[in-house]
């Protein structure tokens, strides 16, 4: 009988330790917001051929990140599935790991990656 509860207490402290553990990892990857700026001239840069570093070629995010595009523009802007008009947000959560190779008009290739992990 001894050796059932020292197996069951020590079935409780493995459990709890878990439990504890993977609350702990999930605390320290909080959501947050990336937030970018498309500004103003951005569009008629593109057009000339300049290279503009208005977002990253591929932006890293986490699951439950938030993704913002504000566009100061007067021109609209394509990320993707995603038409911001002048004077614009998006915000886009992201909910699974993924990777999305996007259309995106500020970028001199017209491409864009996220990845979210």
């Amino acid at each position: 009988m001894r050796r059932r509860s020292r197996v069951a207490l020590l079935a409780v402290v493995v459990v709890a330790t878990v439990g504890l553990a993977v609350f702990a990892l999930s605390r320290t990857s909080e959501a947050k917001e990336v937030v970018y700026l498309v500004p103003a001239g951005t569009a008629a840069r593109v057009a000339a051929g300049e290279s503009v570093s208005v977002l990253p070629a591929t932006i890293l995010l986490n699951v439950g990140d938030t993704l913002v595009i504000r566009n100061q523009d007067a021109a609209a802007v394509q990320v993707g599935p995603f038409r911001i008009e002048p004077g614009q947000t998006l915000s886009h959560l992201y909910r699974a790991v993924g990777v999305y190779d996007l259309e995106c008009s500020v970028h001199k290739d017209g491409k864009l990656t996220i990845v979210v992990r």
